[in-house]
């Protein structure tokens, strides 16, 4: 009886340390009012990004650049500014292999809203600055009921998807790629969850 009832306490642990190893992560930024969550054996860097969506006239005429810079969460090194957040970045691979997890840029702007047909009419005319090909552009919701505008297109042999949202006077993104179609439909299925756990937070009074 004694050793039914060792072996239990034993299962109950383990059972309890496994459920904790699963709890997500999460990470929250008050300034632009952004909560992800996310599987937590992920890595996680904050990043002051610019906007990847620019005026495409201030774009061409080279007062906006879609360039970044990146600190790591912990290091004391991240941007003090930070808008944006990398999951899973800088992963090692095997020549010729894709990462183990999806590779996910998150980020706040502030811009004004736009609806999912301004919003598109955009998108292709931008995209097609760098003769990229629209895939694929549809209106999704996340788990609390925000709206999204989700878009695939090509980067040359690269799929990338797109998610934004606008709330609040700023525009959120979620994007992710793969560097081929089949390991960017094997990883959709993360991506999908992270879009659908994202949350629109209050800010940070200034």
């Amino acid at each position: 009886m004694k050793l039914t009832l060792r072996f239990v306490g034993l299962f109950l642990l383990a059972l309890s340390s496994a459920l904790l190893a699963g709890e997500p992560g999460s990470i929250t930024n008050e300034k632009y009012g952004f909560q992800l969550t996310f599987p937590s054996d992920w890595t996680v860097d904050r990043v002051q990004h610019p906007d990847p969506f620019p005026d495409i006239k201030a774009f061409k005429s080279g007062q906006a650049s879609l360039g970044g810079s990146v600190g790591t969460l912990g290091s004391g090194e991240a941007p003090a500014d930070w808008n944006a957040v990398y999951l899973n970045q800088g992963q090692a691979a095997a020549p010729g292999e894709a990462p183990a997890r999806p590779i996910i840029l998150v980020y706040a702007h502030a811009a004004p809203a736009k609806s999912f047909e301004e919003f598109s009419a955009y998108f292709k005319e931008f995209i097609t600055l760098f003769r990229m090909e629209v895939v694929s552009a549809r209106e999704i919701s996340t788990a609390s009921g925000l709206e999204a505008y989700d878009y695939v297109y090509r980067m040359g042999p690269i799929p990338v998807r797109v998610c934004v949202l606008f709330k609040n006077g700023k525009r959120y993104g979620l994007t992710y790629f793969e560097r081929d179609q089949k390991s960017f439909e094997e990883h959709a299925k993360y991506f999908d969850e992270v879009v659908k756990a994202f949350e629109v937070v209050p800010a940070a009074a200034r």
